[in-house]
């Protein structure tokens, strides 16, 4: 599943724990749909995973920056440069274990870094938020 397709998935699926629990259509969203994402999101290749979260990595090792854009107008800058990096990939390293990481989150798949509070500067533009998606 490509970043576009999971978040599309999530947006389609979403729903507060309690509405699931309590009353999985109160949202009008598919129950089924969400449990097809979870599950979805969990049969992969946690090795490919794993290998291409190591391959972001790298690739940011050295930068100062991070600079992102995208279609909706987001343009967003911050310096990353000697902040930790955070591979989400469901397998917890020794390495993992050894920074106080003894948990993951299923579905997983993420590479992330805490910017410099004072770095910040942009606009991050919300496509849609749970209230407005119907």
């Amino acid at each position: 599943m490509f970043p576009e397709d999971k978040v599309k998935a999530r947006m389609e699926s979403q729903l507060p724990i309690s509405e699931i629990i309590h009353d999985p259509l109160k949202g009008k969203k598919d129950y089924h749909k969400l449990e097809r994402y979870i599950i979805d999101g969990m049969l992969i290749s946690y090795k490919e995973l794993s290998e291409k979260g190591k391959r972001i990595s790298d690739a940011l090792s050295n930068a100062d920056y991070v600079h992102i854009e995208d279609k909706n107008g987001t343009d967003i800058k911050m310096r990353i440069s000697g902040r930790r990096v955070n591979i989400s990939d469901g397998y917890i390293s020794e390495e993992d274990v050894a920074r106080g990481q003894r948990g993951s989150n299923l579905p997983t798949g993420e590479v992330y870094y805490a910017p410099h509070e004072d770095s910040c500067e942009g606009k991050y533009i919300l496509s849609a938020n749970y209230e407005s998606r119907k």
